[in-house]
């Protein structure tokens, strides 16, 4: 376009504003807290043909009409903000983009509303009589309800932010960009993110018809490199507390805390392997049946355990980085507490996943599922001998004090 007069461009800044504003409250209302758990409700009550009917219903509407019209929506929003039609003609095709937030935001309202509706009152993945229950078991719907809740709607908005600093880098607002403009490198970003968003729709519309075992692997986001973050937080520590200044000269005893931590570390690298494997080929999608015949309570043991088993290394860790002399005894009870958590989580863990692996289609033989037998039946002696030597770290943690008439 020509070069515009001052009163042009203070109009275009006027509706880049708006836009941002709009973006701002977009990511306010959409973007959930990530320290606020997930709310879910039981089902008290037995649900009637109707209602399962009418829930199915309104699932088959989500994944096929209100999911698809989001990427949709989406899409549109991204061409709006192509940089070269923002260039051609700013004022117009920032009014456009207004009028597709309006429609974004909608389509988010009737997502969530017919999720909210397809979940309430049967949404607790702690549910232990619903086995019948297919596609409306409350696990599945737990995991529904998080795909979007905790995983679409935040990506969306960190697209949203990166659409912001898009329009301030093209002075297509009064708002400032902090940092130094780089317009190529920010349409990449705006690229990038709305994939990710594609790909994270794609996943959610796939949820219905997915395996029971794919649903519980749903929610498992980057846990091998979380595992791997979490290996090496342990060995820092050790680290960190070999090199603690001495107290006494004439008796240095090594921390306690250290023969614990090194016997923690086999556990780290067992579960890394244990959840690799559910995760690859060849447990893949293809070779369960659609419905198990497990209850919500028993998928959300395997479902739920790379997060709580994450929880339970970051609370050794904090243990052990804060224990004292004083405190020994402490110390030792609440590890011991720890370590048998870990201990029953991973026993359910493998009996779930022993389930799925006799459950594998017949049609594919039995050298699938004879290999993963063997494979988890090693991995489980491996397990069961590196919590017994974690034990005894844990029957043997002592401050020994020194005696030397220095100290004494």
């Amino acid at each position: 376009m020509d070069d515009p007069t001052d009163s042009e461009r203070q109009e275009w800044q006027q509706q880049g504003d708006l836009v941002i504003q709009k973006f701002e409250y977009l990511i306010s209302k959409w973007d959930e807290d990530d320290e606020e758990p997930l709310q879910t409700s039981p089902r008290n009550h037995p649900m009637s043909a109707e209602l399962i009917q009418s829930k199915k219903a309104l699932f088959q509407r989500l994944c096929k009409s209100l999911l698809p019209l989001l990427h949709t929506k989406i899409e549109h929003l991204k061409q709006s903000l192509d940089p070269t039609e923002l260039r051609k003609a700013p004022e117009s095709q920032l009014k456009l983009v207004l009028d597709i937030q309006s429609e974004v935001d909608r389509t988010m309202d009737q997502i969530d509303s017919a999720q909210e509706e397809i979940c309430q009152g049967a949404c607790s993945p702690t549910q232990s009589d619903d086995s019948d229950l297919k596609e409306l078991k409350s696990y599945r719907l737990y995991v529904l309800k998080s795909s979007i809740k905790a995983n679409l709607m935040p990506l969306i908005c960190d697209g949203f932010d990166k659409y912001v600093g898009l329009i301030q880098q093209l002075n297509l607002s009064t708002e400032t960009f902090q940092g130094e403009p780089d317009i190529s490198a920010a349409q990449k970003q705006v690229d990038a993110y709305t994939s990710y968003v594609y790909e994270e729709i794609d996943l959610t519309i796939s949820l219905p018809r997915v395996c029971d075992f794919a649903n519980i692997k749903h929610l498992w986001h980057d846990i091998v490199p979380a595992i791997d973050l979490a290996l090496k937080d342990f060995l820092g520590l050790i680290k960190e507390t070999e090199k603690q200044p001495v107290v006494c000269p004439n008796y240095n005893p090594n921390d306690p805390s250290i023969p614990v931590l090194i016997q923690v570390i086999p556990i780290v690298k067992l579960s890394r392997l244990f959840f690799n494997k559910l995760s690859c080929h060849p447990l893949d999608e293809g070779i369960f049946v659609r419905f198990s015949d497990l209850p919500s309570s028993q998928m959300e043991a395997l479902g739920e355990m790379p997060h709580k088993f994450l929880r339970l290394l970051a609370d050794v860790c904090a243990l052990l980085k804060h224990s004292s002399v004083g405190r020994a005894d402490i110390t030792v009870h609440r590890l011991n507490v720890l370590v048998e958590s870990l201990e029953s989580s991973f026993h359910r863990c493998f009996n779930v996943a022993d389930y799925f692996i006799n459950q594998i289609l017949d049609t594919l033989g039995s050298s699938i599922q004879n290999y993963l037998k063997t494979w988890f039946a090693n991995w489980y002696t491996s397990f069961n001998l590196a919590i017994s030597n974690l034990m005894k770290a844990v029957e043997s943690y002592e401050y020994k004090l020194c005696e030397c008439s220095d100290c004494s």
